[in-house]
């Protein structure tokens, strides 16, 4: 065992302990059980996005294929299009916006 893990344990429960010591941590518990009873599951409707998503995907990739995902925040479009041009792709799903869309399909020369 690690002898961080005892300390660790420790402290998340007194922290617990401490919520729950005051009136206003027990208020603020309340409160978030009553939204939860109220509005259901706040990810559910996350859980089922991500859902339809794997389900598209597992449409389109048959037996034989591959799959390149990529999650990027900024990159250089030119450079890693110049290294996917010409090659065989599809994109299947993307949160980008239309005129994004069409410079990535432009630039991967996919469709």
């Amino acid at each position: 065992m690690k002898n961080w893990f005892l300390p660790a344990t420790l402290l998340g429960l007194s922290g617990v302990a401490l919520v729950f010591a005051s009136e206003k941590g027990r208020e603020r518990v309340r409160h978030f059980l009553d939204d939860l009873m109220e509005h259901g599951d706040p990810l559910s409707e996350f859980n089922k996005f991500c859902e339809d998503q794997l389900e598209t995907i597992q449409s389109e990739i048959t037996e034989g294929t591959s799959a390149l995902m990529v999650v990027t925040d900024e990159g250089n479009l030119d450079r890693v299009g110049e290294r996917f041009h010409g090659m065989h792709s599809k994109l299947i799903d993307s949160n980008l916006t239309g005129p994004e869309r069409e410079l990535l399909l432009e630039t991967f020369g996919g469709r």
